[in-house]
């Protein structure tokens, strides 16, 4: 029994220093090449949250909002409309845009117009 214990116990040691990973080399990467234009007459001096969304990005998807936010003095934004997207997933990444984008402060209630493109790069 003794002899039992003795085994199981340098088993354990040997168990517990060997590596618990191990990396591949050579592995196929599915990473993607993806752009985000953001045009208009004035631009936003911070973008926000301005994302790809996965989606799109997995299936390699091009898309494009039109986007009119309503601009308080301290350059936040009161309130947007999106308008005119190819899809819905970008619908929803360009309003988390909206209402995180900031323009330099000024007159209150300004209004802009932007065009956010998304773009997978062949």
């Amino acid at each position: 029994m003794n002899k039992l214990v003795g085994v199981l116990g340098t088993l354990a040691l040997v168990v517990s220093v060997m590596p618990t990973a191990t990396a591949e080399l050579d592995v196929a990467s599915d990473a993607r090449d993806l752009t985000i234009d953001v045009t208009g007459p004035e631009l936003p001096v911070t973008l926000g949250s301005l994302d790809y969304p996965f989606y799109a990005a997995e299936r390699g998807m091009a898309g494009q909002c039109s986007v009119e936010l309503n601009v308080n003095a301290d350059g936040s934004a009161a309130s947007y409309n999106v308008s005119e997207c190819s899809h819905a997933t970008f619908r929803r990444a360009a309003e988390s845009f909206a209402r995180s984008a900031n323009f330099a402060p000024g007159a209150n209630e300004e209004v802009h117009e932007l065009t956010i493109s998304w773009q997978p790069v062949n």
